[in-house]
């Protein structure tokens, strides 16, 4: 709708499974805050959201990052798995 998109893109490497997702909403203006508890942009947010997101992988081994943002491109990785 509107041209706004949400890509998911997942890959296997060796033993890790990899989950990229992306879209095309407005770079994100302080990465380095965007996973603290309670940490919003939003008005009406309750900064919850990605602060969640990141403490449920890492619960299972895993880890979330932001591994690309620019002005008009913002993407997520999700790593989980490397353990036999």
């Amino acid at each position: 709708k509107n041209g706004k998109y949400i890509k998911i893109k997942t890959d296997k490497i060796e033993n890790q499974i990899q989950i990229m997702v992306s879209n095309n909403a407005p770079g994100i203006s302080e990465p380095e805050r965007i996973f603290y508890e309670g940490y919003t942009t939003k008005s009406a947010g309750s900064g919850l959201g990605l602060w969640i997101c990141k403490k449920s992988v890492e619960e299972m081994g895993g880890e979330l990052s932001l591994s690309r943002s620019t002005e008009d491109y913002t993407e997520f990785t999700i790593q989980l798995g490397g353990e036999e």
